[in-house]
């Protein structure tokens, strides 16, 4: 291959890299948070107020709560931050309507991703809820929530997983839980199932994030720092305080 084909060709696979003619690698360095009992340092792809542009994606800007709680807002929806692991790029989240201990845990709507930032991830389940103009018959795998709001219809019922019962109209919304709540919310006490489904809500569930995967671990085993280009949203980039040398391995190609 001719050096100028090597070169196309490196600048195509590889994400673009910034040197010390920027200050982006300094300014983008990691920094600690804490918000309530949730202590850690942030990097990419997260921000809070304050931190520069082109060092978090925008999708991922953190505040603190007045409750103390981590908040990540997905789709004009509220979600406490309850834990990240940076290197499979999963975060766990809750609903912050749930948070609270008394809150009847009728959803209001689908829960929603954007599929265009997270993914589920095999640890999730989803629980099912339904409506019933009449007493639903009774299964070992639905549940009556004792607190359903007047609606004019019987009650909510909720299962995990899905069930057909011709007294109820028909599937409402989805919700994802932990599958370490299966068994419980599965309980032959219905009490105890409404407990178990409060405790779930409140732990949240688990979500892989997208932006960085498949370069910016390579980017940081090679001594750089992962950024974001507003300009070019979907394009990896990697700030160097200096440009290492092409022979290094995961090395990101510099210009």
């Amino acid at each position: 291959m001719s050096p100028f084909l090597l070169l196309v060709a490196l600048s195509v696979a590889v994400p673009r890299c910034l040197s010390k003619t920027s200050d982006q690698y300094s300014i983008c360095a990691p920094f600690p948070f804490s918000c309530g009992n949730f202590s850690t340092n942030l990097s990419y792809p997260f921000s809070i107020d304050g931190t520069m542009t082109g060092c978090g994606h925008p999708g991922f800007h953190l505040a603190c709560s007045m409750d103390n709680l981590t908040q990540l807002m997905i789709y004009n929806t509220s979600y406490s931050v309850k834990n990240f692991d940076y290197y499979n790029q999963i975060m766990t989240i809750a609903d912050m309507a749930y948070m609270n201990k008394d809150h009847c845990p009728l959803p209001t709507s689908n829960t929603s991703m954007d599929f265009s930032l997270f993914d589920y991830t095999g640890t999730d389940r989803n629980v099912s809820y339904y409506y019933c103009s009449s007493q639903a018959v009774v299964v070992s795998s639905l549940y009556q929530l004792s607190c359903d709001a007047s609606t004019g219809y019987h009650g909510y019922y909720f299962t995990v997983g899905d069930m057909v019962d011709e007294s109820c109209t028909g599937l409402i919304f989805f919700v994802p839980i932990h599958t370490s709540f299966t068994d419980s919310l599965n309980a032959t006490d219905a009490e105890k199932a409404l407990m178990s489904l409060k405790d779930a809500l409140r732990e949240g569930f688990d979500v892989n994030w997208k932006p960085g995967k498949g370069w910016c671990e390579g980017c940081v085993r090679s001594g750089g720092r992962c950024g974001y280009d507003p300009n070019k949203p979907n394009d990896p980039l990697c700030f160097y305080s200096e440009c290492p040398s092409l022979l290094q391995s995961d090395v990101l190609f510099c210009f």
